[in-house]
């Protein structure tokens, strides 16, 4: 999953984290609700980075 995650960040979809779940945002307007422990996954192994307004960005 963390490939798919990767693939539409570079595609521009925009990834928001609360505090139970995360939310990818797709350029089109749809949303995909995914567990914010998958975030956590991804910064650990350093392919995110959080940034001050609660979206994340690719590494």
């Amino acid at each position: 999953m963390a490939s798919v995650i990767e693939q539409q960040l570079k595609l521009g979809a925009k990834l928001h984290r609360e505090s139970d779940r995360a939310e990818l945002r797709m350029p089109d307007g749809g949303k995909f609700v995914i567990p914010s422990a998958w975030v956590d996954a991804l910064v650990e192994e350093r392919k995110l980075v959080a940034e001050s307004d609660g979206f994340y960005r690719l590494a």
